[in-house]
């Protein structure tokens, strides 16, 4: 039998025995410099693989969590009407996107999801304001606190990250100050749905999902797909593109997709944290090899968005 096992080919079915690994920040809270050693060196290795890995104890309230998937079904619940009345200026604006969006392999149009999407406001370098629903008492609260403690743990990962890079821990401090980032509540179709392997664009990605899962990770090693199970009360957490540009490669942005049976609907919310939209991104100097160029360009947390979007047809 052949298996198909191509990571750009959302239809290959192999899954492999493996686990994202399980990142602890509870060591953090009482200032223990070993304990901090520690989680730096296991998210360490977890970079080098995938890029991919559980957070738990990371200071996210879970009852927020938890009101982040039910106001996402509430606003999904909404007639059309009133979903369409704040519907997202271009496909990747702020406010409702319609259900539809990439096809498995890039193209447009398929019935894949709808999706509620919005920024923290006021930020340098966004152009447009969110548009919330009109008559959802509660709603738009519960977005803002959400996206406030997001920004927090964003900033927190980022002088961990650094860490791992053998860096200060306050080197992407500029890179941090007032970034552009993102929430996005997806909701897939009970009929089921695929959304092709893809990988992020930005700085890091915090996925909370509901109890449906649905997310696979190609894993470089095996050739094969992990299923990311859901593991209440945490996020699933990618390095996206600007991490291969710092790194000159050595850290993976890793591709990958979601797999949606058919039964019931499926909430998703990623958080996007893309970094300072004039940040200038490239190539950390240990990472650079003598007399070769870096294998990626220069670019900026707002270049990359609008390169992204291009890439990506949405």
């Amino acid at each position: 039998m052949i298996i198909n096992t191509d990571p750009t080919d959302p239809r290959a079915i192999t899954l492999v025995r493996e686990a994202l690994p399980i990142i602890d920040l509870a060591g953090l809270r009482d200032g223990d410099a070993l304990a901090r050693a520690k989680i730096v060196e296991e998210l360490r290795m977890a970079c080098l693989r995938n890029g991919f890995f559980y957070l738990v104890n990371h200071g996210v309230p879970a009852e927020l969590m938890r009101r982040m998937v039910t106001e996402g079904r509430r606003f999904f619940a909404q007639p059309a009407e009133a979903k369409m009345a704040i519907e997202a200026l271009h496909s990747s604006g702020l406010g409702y996107g319609r259900m539809g969006g990439k096809a498995l392999h890039g193209g447009a149009g398929a019935p894949v999801k709808e999706e509620f999407y919005y920024s923290r406001e006021g930020v340098p370098g966004t152009s447009e304001e969110n548009r919330w629903p009109l008559d959802l008492p509660g709603f738009r609260e519960v977005m803002e606190d959400y996206i406030a403690h997001m920004h927090v743990l964003g900033e927190q990962m980022m002088a961990l990250l650094a860490e791992t890079l053998d860096l200060p821990a306050d080197h992407f401090a500029t890179f941090c100050t007032e970034p552009l980032a993102n929430v996005r509540i997806a909701r897939y179709p009970p009929e089921g749905a695929e959304a092709g392997a893809h990988s992020d664009f930005g700085a890091l990605t915090f996925l909370l999902q509901d109890t449906m899962g649905g997310l696979q990770v190609f894993d470089r090693v095996t050739d094969g797909w992990i299923h990311a199970e859901p593991i209440q009360g945490s996020y699933i957490v990618n390095l996206a593109d600007l991490f291969e540009v710092f790194t000159n490669g050595l850290y993976p942005s890793t591709l990958h997709r979601v797999v949606h049976p058919a039964g019931t609907e499926r909430i998703s919310v990623p958080f996007f944290y893309t970094g300072a939209h004039d940040y200038v991104v490239q190539c950390l100097p240990q990472f650079r090899v003598e007399g070769q160029a870096p294998a990626f360009p220069p670019t900026t947390p707002a270049g990359t968005l609008v390169s992204g979007h291009e890439e990506q047809g949405f």
